[in-house]
């Protein structure tokens, strides 16, 4: 059987994480102790994506939240003590979040290809896919528009590399990308919450 998650406490003790780092602290946080272990590479949250979605959740009122390329489920259970009601988080390997979730009736974790997943709207939608698949995703954005009824936060992996992806966003409106950590965020709304994204993009920028 391949082994598709591996735990926290073991990546620390061999030397492939340090205790220091944004992704073991933010798992400390989280009560995350699995990390998706794939074709060799340990997907954990990306600090800018993590404290983006912390600083929405603070700011403004979500009751549903999808969470595409879940990996860890660590934003789900974010967004779970954030007072969200109900989540769905996809991923092709849902290993490590179903052991992170648990017992959570909140979040609901579903096996599949978050490319494709088109199952119900969400008043936000938030994206943690690993860097090979980011133009693939984007370029998908008008399709996935329909998933969300107010705000979308997608990770575009490290801001110094943004510039790659810019071209897919010139006729798009009501959207932003922020560098948050390093990170490279794509905050996109629909019309009628540009008040309170504005307030939540300030104070983004007010943590940095």
């Amino acid at each position: 059987m391949v082994k598709n998650t591996v735990k926290v406490d073991e990546l620390v003790r061999s030397g492939k994480l340090s205790p220091f780092s944004p992704i073991y602290l933010t798992c400390c946080r989280l009560g995350v102790k699995w990390l998706p272990y794939v074709n060799g590479c340990i997907y954990g949250p990306t600090p800018g994506i993590t404290e983006t979605l912390d600083v929405f959740l603070t700011c403004m009122e979500f009751d549903s939240m999808l969470d595409l390329f879940c990996g860890s489920g660590a934003l789900s259970k974010l967004a779970y003590l954030r007072g969200v009601r109900e989540i769905v988080a996809v991923d092709m390997y849902t290993e490590s979040a179903v052991k992170n979730i648990g017992k959570i009736s909140n979040i609901r974790v579903v096996r599949a290809d978050a490319l494709t997943f088109r199952d119900g709207c969400y008043d936000l939608l938030v994206a943690d896919p690993p860097e090979k698949l980011i133009k693939t995703f984007i370029k998908n954005l008008s399709k996935i528009s329909r998933m969300y009824k107010h705000v979308a936060l997608v990770w575009l992996g490290p801001y110094s590399k943004v510039s790659r992806y810019r071209s897919f966003f010139t006729s798009k409106k009501n959207y932003k990308i922020i560098e948050v950590w390093g990170d490279a965020i794509m905050v996109t709304w629909k019309r009628n919450s540009k008040r309170e994204v504005e307030k939540a993009l300030a104070s983004v920028q007010q943590y940095i």
